[in-house]
């Protein structure tokens, strides 16, 4: 039987390489209920889910928020004051488009928490869109779409370039369609309808795109305008230009930095949740951010101008506001979004002048207002961090409870444990061991069946 043992012998290494490798391969699905999504701070000075949206179970229905104006214009600042809400479509007003792909599989839901909305993003190249569900039309010849949003969070963004974004797109169609004219972007899925956007970045610069209804003679991505098929009729940017008139778009090329802040590691998204203006007319754009003029790119040639039936007001169009990633990770990514308007007005049917996000304070640490000086927190709200979902595993060997057992010390003690599961090197380690002890108890049990124990062998020699 000794060749047969030997054969048995040299199968463990093969047992053990097959099982690492299927190991290797986990940390793609490795989020839990214990992972606390990148861009949510823990612990927080707000009242967060510390963990993915989609595992809080029920969640509360929130009241309608919206405000309409007499001449077409919506508001929205979401002071629902109900906390853990969800935000489904049809809710509040709203067309919510979860879990759009570019061809991979990608989860999202959109929710509601402490009087703002929030996104929870994973995994793979794809994003999530949110509309109001009316129409609006150019006024006066321009189109006017105001957000709040943290763009600018480290973990969106890197200097070898950008993970995920938030983008601000208004569209023809009333949803995206079937065919992706530019797939990496929201605004690039409304194939057969006019679309245009602003990506977010991150590094504090925009990116804008008019896309046509059909595919169009192009310049090869090239200056000017920087046309590209099959339908992009152009690219702004900060080195982007298409008309006659162009500034800043990016903080390193002019634009004004005070303008757009950006987060600390770890920082609730307060300290970069800004107000971001775009104004569309036939023939040019400028955006705002915090009521101060960050970018233009206005004078363009008629053959890069948006059509004069949508310019006039004629043809009505609809806008979204959403997320996008180009990345696959195990990581859980939230996005915080606050109020959000359309062609806004005053009380006697004014256009609203540009304005700042309530938290920007130019002139305090990090130009944001203190808490106290921000709007309060919602009636009713607990006192202390959500917990995570129950978990039965235990604590690693050797790990120790910290001595002060406040909630947010806890909550990050238990986050961190079972945060150690999206770590690569972990599942490679687990792998390997359970891949070891497999296989003794594999070639144990092949060696009694091939005759026994080594002594009784011996004996009966």
């Amino acid at each position: 039987m000794a060749p047969q043992r030997r054969v048995l012998l040299g199968a463990l290494p093969v047992v053990i390489a097959a099982a690492s490798m299927l190991a290797a391969a986990a940390p793609a699905e490795a989020y839990t209920c214990g992972t606390v999504p990148i861009g949510q701070a823990n612990p927080s000075a707000e009242v967060e889910p510390l963990q993915p949206v989609w595992c809080l179970g029920t969640m509360a229905s929130e009241p309608t928020t919206r405000q309409i104006d007499r001449w077409g214009g919506w508001q929205d600042s979401f002071q629902t004051n109900v906390q853990n809400g969800h935000l489904n479509n049809g809710d509040m007003g709203y067309r919510v488009f979860d879990s759009l792909s570019n061809g991979s599989a990608v989860r999202t839901r959109h929710f509601v928490n402490n009087n703002h909305w929030m996104v929870d993003m994973s995994h793979d190249n794809g994003g999530a869109a949110m509309s109001p569900n009316q129409s609006f039309r150019f006024e006066d010849g321009r189109l006017v779409i105001e957000a709040d949003v943290a763009a600018s969070v480290p973990g969106f963004y890197s200097p070898q370039g950008d993970l995920l974004w938030p983008e601000i797109v208004w569209s023809t169609s009333p949803t995206p369609t079937a065919h992706a004219a530019e797939g990496l972007y929201l605004y690039g899925h409304f194939g057969g309808q006019w679309a245009a956007g602003c990506r977010l970045h991150g590094g504090r610069n925009m990116i804008c795109a008019l896309e046509a209804d059909r595919a169009i003679p192009t310049n090869g991505d090239r200056a000017p305008c920087f046309s590209q098929a099959e339908s992009r009729v152009f690219e702004l940017s900060a080195f982007q230009q298409c008309g006659t008139t162009h500034s800043g778009f990016a903080a390193d090329f002019g634009a004004p930095k005070a303008a757009w802040r950006q987060c600390q590691p770890n920082q609730m998204d307060m300290y970069c949740r800004d107000r971001f203006r775009l104004e569309w007319s036939q023939s040019g754009f400028v955006a705002y951010v915090n009521g101060i003029k960050y970018a233009e790119d206005s004078g363009w040639p008629g053959y890069a101008q948006i059509p004069a039936a949508i310019a006039s007001g004629q043809r009505p169009v609809y806008v979204y506001f959403g997320e996008w990633g180009d990345f696959r990770d195990a990581n859980v990514y939230r996005f915080h979004w606050g109020r959000v308007a359309v062609n806004p007005h005053d009380a006697g049917g004014s256009p609203l002048a540009p304005s700042a996000a309530t938290s920007y304070c130019p002139g305090q640490a990090q130009s944001t207002c203190p808490m106290n000086m921000q709007a309060p927190a919602p009636k009713g709200a607990p006192a202390m961090p959500m917990p995570v979902a129950p978990d039965n595993r235990t604590p690693a060997l050797g790990a120790t409870m910290p001595q002060q057992l406040g909630a947010g010390t806890v909550h990050a003690y238990v986050s961190s444990l079972l945060n150690a599961g999206q770590q690569p090197t972990f599942w490679v380690l687990l792998g390997l061991l359970l891949a070891g002890a497999a296989g003794v108890t594999l070639i144990s049990w092949l060696w009694r069946a091939a005759g026994g124990s080594g002594s009784g062998s011996a004996g009966g020699g």
